[in-house]
């Protein structure tokens, strides 16, 4: 079990980030960046990564964790979505075991996992070091940066994630574009859980007609049977989370941006482009439309993403395990 952060680090974190959590409950439209002298404070005593059996591999643009994310064997849950038209999988989760107190949405297009500064401070959650990784989002038009930290546990309904590492975003208030147009009341999320996430698990199951994620530490996927419509080679371009196919012929990665409320993103195209066909492996959609991805609020990316909307039919299952991607039609 990681040791707990030491007492004086806590408090200088609570120092920059109680505030914080307090502008956070009352719902601002946007994140308010963090001064330079608040920045300085948060980092003025890290924790050393070791402390919590962890192993910095980040390089380049890239930040990396190994041994984040721990699961215990056997563990599963079912969680509700909690966002309609279209249904996109925000869930609920706590900090405390039994405390309702977290809203996550899962993006597999995010290649890291985010968390408010609020929450951060809700948490406990301390920057990691000696070296301090920071990095700003890459899938989302939003510039302000967050910080490796590490939240010692967090749980859903009946499954416990500990050692998780976020990055906790620099900011006062909500996570802005990171929320992917699903704040709003109730449902507004103040942590995203992205592909690192997704990755430590044996299958995510995204069922998107009874509006539920079926989240599997390390049982594996059963064979579909009757209800399978197609399977894909999944892939990680970029770290983020993709089905191989073809788009109208083209081959791509396509990224299963599954947090998004449209049926198509492509770079370069005007909105409304419509796209003929698109082949995940044996699965095949029909007759979309594709838009630009400043329309949404979104960086460009290499690959093509394919959002809920197209989805919303089909139990799409990443098979982390097999790296398959599954499409069924649910009884």
């Amino acid at each position: 079990m990681a040791e707990r952060a030491a007492p004086g680090l806590v408090l200088a974190m609570a120092a920059v980030l109680v505030p914080l959590a307090g502008c956070a409950t009352r719902r601002l439209p946007a994140p308010v960046p963090m001064s330079a002298e608040e920045q300085a404070r948060l980092l003025r005593d890290p924790t050393d990564h070791r402390r919590h059996f962890l192993k910095d591999e980040s390089g380049g643009d890239r930040i990396w964790y190994s041994g984040s994310f721990r699961l215990h064997d056997g563990q599963r849950d079912v969680l509700p979505m909690r966002v309609r038209n279209p249904s996109r999988p925000v869930v609920a989760a706590s900090v405390r075991p039994g405390a309702d107190d977290g809203i996550v949405l899962i993006d597999p297009s995010s290649r890291q996992s985010w968390m408010t500064s609020g929450q951060a401070a809700n948490q406990r959650a301390p920057v990691l070091g000696p070296r301090v990784n920071r990095a700003a989002p890459d899938h989302v038009d939003q510039d302000i940066p967050g910080f490796a930290v590490v939240a010692e546990r967090f749980h859903f309904d009946r499954l416990t994630v500990s050692d998780a590492v976020l990055l906790a975003l620099a900011a006062r208030g909500p996570l802005g574009e990171l929320s992917r147009g699903t704040a709003g009341g109730r449902n507004q999320p103040d942590l995203v859980m992205g592909a690192d996430f997704i990755r430590a698990f044996s299958f995510v199951a995204f069922d998107f007609p009874n509006r539920s994620v079926f989240l599997s530490a390390s049982d594996p996927y059963p064979d579909s049977g009757p209800q399978a419509l197609g399977e894909a080679p999944l892939t990680f371009p970029g770290g983020r989370i993709a089905a191989r196919g073809r788009v109208d012929g083209e081959a791509a990665d396509v990224v299963l941006d599954l947090a998004g409320a449209f049926s198509m993103v492509r770079t370069g195209v005007e909105p409304g482009t419509p796209v003929r066909q698109v082949s995940l492996g044996t699965f095949v959609l029909r007759n979309l439309a594709a838009d630009p991805p400043e329309a949404h609020g979104l960086r460009p990316l290499d690959e093509p993403r394919l959002g809920a909307a197209a989805l919303q039919p089909y139990r799409v299952v990443l098979d982390i395990r097999r790296r398959v991607v599954w499409f069924e039609r649910p009884e």
